[in-house]
């Protein structure tokens, strides 16, 4: 039975999978590190490979777009977006650049077998959606502290986690939508299986 059970999973996909996802994962945490002016610095990495910088400026300028269409004037300032009246600012780390989440994604579409130009169709939907949930955020809270409300008063959790659910949750939504759209283009062994 165990055996029966076994030759439904496609191992080979799991394994690509973890991969790329650590391929990804350590690649954007290493030029994060190298780019820091602490620690191990390499001006070459900060200057041409910065990526996670530009993901940074464009939640944090579409934040500030966003922003002023519902009249909240506000500023950005290297990492940070600061409020008109210069009291409240939004800093933002590393850490809520969404890459882990972008990372699980590239590494889920990539993982199958199919054309390159469907792997980069579906990475740029994830990618997109993990930016615009970034950037709602950010207004959300940029709101919340020139309003003087607190997010963990309201829905009982951090902005940082709330984020973290929404975008599982929209990276759920996702996979079950990729799966509908492209179970005709599955992989040859998967069909086999599939009507074993």
């Amino acid at each position: 039975m165990f055996k029966n059970t076994l030759r439904y999973f496609d191992f080979g996909y799991y394994l690509r999978f973890a991969g790329l996802f650590f391929l990804f994962f350590l690649t954007y945490t290493f030029v994060i590190a190298a780019s820091a002016p602490t620690g191990t610095y390499y001006p070459f990495v900060d200057h041409y490979l910065n990526f996670p910088l530009v993901i940074r400026y464009a939640v944090l300028n579409t934040g500030h777009f966003l922003l002023s269409l519902i009249g909240y004037n506000t500023t950005v300032l290297d990492d940070r977006l600061i409020s008109q009246d210069g009291f409240s600012f939004l800093q933002m780390a590393w850490a809520c650049y969404g890459l882990g989440l972008k990372s699980f994604w590239i590494a889920f579409v990539c993982a199958h077998q199919m054309k390159l130009k469907q792997k980069v169709y579906w990475s740029v939907i994830g990618v997109i959606t993990v930016f615009l949930l970034n950037c709602i955020r950010v207004v959300v809270m940029m709101i919340s502290m020139v309003d003087k409300w607190t997010i963990a008063e309201y829905l009982g959790t951090n902005a940082h986690d709330l984020f973290n659910y929404l975008c599982y949750a929209a990276l759920l939504g996702l996979i079950f939508i990729f799966y509908a759209k492209t179970k005709n283009n599955q992989h040859p062994k998967s069909l086999v299986l599939a009507k074993v």
